[in-house]
């Protein structure tokens, strides 16, 4: 048989015995159980603190081993969809994440990458404006008094409390996607905030334009909630720029280095 076939090679035997490609890993046996167990919780909605079956349920109904069973619940309680207890009063019982824990993630992101201050200020007057101008459409009354709560407690004089009175706001917003993603956003902003070089005098005016915030919303006015943001953001913006920290990093690498990456 000519070598030459149409420009194809025929394929030897010894060939089709060992393909070139490499072969499919097949997912641990711990990952397949917590994707089943993820995907019962998440399509079903459960609600938190569902009583899921226990370690050794589990193991009686699925067949894997003891430590395939941990794995799996582990993994799931990484993710903070679970809780597990040991003990007469223990168990596994749904539970829900935390926006901290995504955060620690993304930070990791953050810290290998160019990410300035400035490009996070840049980013929440993008993103936080807008949730001003909802949350003076979307707030509650109970809503709008924990916010103007919030600028008449004196901890509103430290980084802390200036954090807070944002993740009020984004709480009011109604708008989830916008609320996750001050989350993440305000937690980062919390751990740079502190390296600096506030004085307590800009605390102090960051408490101010957060009554102004707070009228506007209460106002139930879009445009000037979302104006009365953008006006204390670029003031903070001045303020950092002066400092020298604009083009710092986000998350600077030797927090990590020192253990004092907590979010």
């Amino acid at each position: 048989m000519t070598p030459e076939l149409s420009g194809r090679q025929l394929i030897s035997a010894d060939q089709i015995d060992r393909p070139p490609w490499p072969k499919t890993k097949l997912p641990k046996a711990s990952a397949v159980l917590a994707e089943e167990l993820r995907n019962q919780i998440v399509v079903t909605k459960m609600p938190e603190g569902r009583d899921l079956p226990s370690e050794s349920d589990l193991i009686e109904r699925t067949g894997y081993s003891r430590g395939t069973v941990r794995e799996a619940l582990r993994l799931l309680e990484s993710e903070g969809l679970i809780t597990t207890r040991r003990g007469p009063y223990g168990g596994v019982r749904v539970s829900r994440p935390d926006v901290s824990q995504a955060t620690r993630s993304i930070a990791v992101l953050l810290a290998l990458s160019d990410a300035t201050l400035g490009d996070l200020f840049h980013f929440r007057r993008v993103v936080e404006c807008a949730t001003a101008a909802l949350a003076a459409t979307n707030a509650t009354e109970e809503q709008i008094a924990a916010m103007f709560r919030a600028t008449e407690d004196e901890e509103q004089e430290t980084v802390e409390g200036v954090v807070s009175f944002h993740n009020l706001i984004a709480d009011s917003c109604d708008n989830e996607f916008y609320r996750v993603t001050m989350g993440y956003v305000l937690n980062i902003a919390a751990w740079h905030t502190p390296q600096a070089g506030l004085s307590h005098n800009d605390v102090c005016v960051a408490r101010g334009a957060h009554v102004d915030i707070a009228e506007s919303i209460a106002a139930r006015d879009p445009e000037r909630a979302s104006e009365a943001m953008d006006r204390h953001l670029k003031s903070f913006l001045a303020v950092i720029k002066k400092s020298g920290h604009l083009d710092s990093p986000v998350l600077r690498p030797e927090t990590w280095a020192n253990g004092t990456a907590h979010l």
